[in-house]
């Protein structure tokens, strides 16, 4: 058995992330960083996932990226000459589940980066025109950038934690792996 460190966004004030978020694995052999302080930030350090230390920080950080799955990338016939289309397709299982800002963001991220002009679009699709022969391997690797979070805990908790703590000092707790599965939210199934 293991025990996996993982940050929580403490506040809405922190760009992308929404109080109650998980941001992040932090690696065993990594300190906090100094910033990591309440209100903005809650350390939690789940105990009891099965496996060696590496297994289970890769079993969480899983989980965590694991939204990234429910998108397709295809080439599709219709570009002009020179160019390749692509589309890019949201599970249908999953597609109320991204809001309009994060469609938004996948829509402009993959148009910029591969300089693409969008030809059609749906709520669980885009099909863009751009320079053929764009690797899978790119797209995922874009995929990475967008800000997303899939799981998070209820702000009630995230309140409760905070209610005790001295504001600018670390709060860290320990909570079991079955406790987190009773108490984390995943997004996805909203």
């Amino acid at each position: 058995m293991s025990d996996v460190k993982i940050l929580i966004a403490g506040t809405d004030a922190l760009g992308t992330a929404k109080k109650g978020d998980v941001i992040d694995v932090v690696g065993s052999a990594s300190d906090w960083g100094s910033r990591t302080v309440t209100p903005n930030w809650i350390r939690l350090i789940i105990t009891g996932i099965p496996g060696s230390q590496e297994v289970a920080e890769n079993l969480v950080r899983g989980y965590l990226t694991s939204w990234k799955d429910k998108f397709l990338y295809r080439t599709v016939s219709g570009a002009i000459v020179g160019k390749q289309r692509y589309r890019i397709e949201i599970s249908s299982d999953v597609v109320g589940s991204f809001d309009m800002s994060t469609k938004k963001e996948i829509r402009e991220k993959f148009l910029e980066e591969f300089d693409g002009v969008l030809v059609n679009q749906s709520k669980n699709h885009i099909e863009f025109d751009s320079y053929p022969e764009i690797p899978i391997e790119a797209a995922k690797l874009l995929m990475s950038s967008i800000a997303y979070r899939r799981f998070c805990f209820p702000q009630y908790l995230v309140d409760a934690v905070l209610a005790g703590a001295v504001s600018g000092q670390p709060v860290l707790y320990y909570r079991t792996i079955s406790w987190v599965r009773d108490n984390i939210i995943d997004k996805l199934k909203i």
